[in-house]
Order: structure tokens, then C-alpha cells, then sequence
């Protein structure tokens, strides 16, 4: 499937440690680290009491692809954490981890994603779970 961009994150969520003790395992620095109780959206009128993050989240951002095949940027993200693998499975064994690919589809109203076994394989033996969000086209 093609799509205009698609964007990428690693999360590690719901951990009770100091989010460095993630970043020292992985050796990767986090784009941005959420605490459980930190404001995700607040009502701009004040009406209602702001939403609030119901748990830790340690992020790191991917750059976005245009015009990516997804199956593709899956694989190759994939690949690029597959040097972590022992690192992960440990946190995977604690924590939820999980690689959130998400984008826009403004060119079909019906959406069809293709995982071959390398992928699969690859998303298993990282002990990563794998969350795939295609939304219409805005507009």
C-alpha cells in the first residue's frame, strides 16, 4: 500500500523505572519521554478538566517517509532495531514495547497491508508488538 507519509515510533509504556534506565539499555535517546499524569489535551474553553496520560511512555520518533510502501518501512524499521534485539527483549519481558506505524491513505477506500514472514519473524524475535493505523485522507 502507498500512502502520502507515513510516520513511525518506538513506545516502551507503562514502565515503573526512571525513563534514562530505558534509554541506557536501547542506547538510543527518546524523542520525548511522557509521565503518567502529564496533560495529553486540555479543553481550550476550561469547561472540562484537562485529559491526562494514564501512563509512562518512553518515545522515539522516526523520521517521516513520503510515499512509502508500508510493508517496506516496516521491515526496514525493523532492521534497524533488530542491533537492539537483546535490549528490547529484556524491556519486553517488563514493559509493553511497540513499533506504531500510522499515516494517511488518500488514494483508495479500501486498505490492504501485506507482513511477509521476514517481518513477522523480525517483530517476534524483537518481542515487539506492532500497532498499524492507515487513516482516509483528511478533507
Amino acid at each position: 500500500m502507498n500512502t502520502d507519509e507515513i510516520k513511525a515510533e518506538l513506545l516502551v509504556l507503562d514502565y515503573d523505572c526512571e525513563p534514562d534506565e530505558i534509554t541506557k539499555a536501547l542506547n538510543l535517546e527518546p524523542t520525548r519521554i511522557i509521565h503518567k499524569g502529564d496533560i495529553k489535551r486540555a479543553d481550550p474553553t476550561g469547561a472540562r478538566p484537562p485529559l491526562l496520560y494514564d501512563k509512562n511512555a518512553w518515545v522515539l520518533e522516526f523520521d517521516a517517509v513520503h510515499t512509502a510502501v508500508v510493508e517496506d518501512h516496516i521491515l526496514v524499521l525493523l532492521q534497524k532495531l533488530a542491533p537492539q534485539k537483546d535490549s528490547i527483549n529484556a524491556l519486553a519481558g517488563k514493559y509493553y514495547v511497540e513499533l506504531s506505524i500510522y499515516g494517511f491513505n488518500p488514494h483508495a477506500s479500501r486498505l490492504a497491508i501485506h507482513l511477509n514472514k521476514e517481518t513477522i519473524r523480525l517483530a517476534a524475535e524483537l518481542d515487539i508488538n506492532l500497532d498499524i493505523d492507515i487513516y482516509p485522507a483528511e478533507g
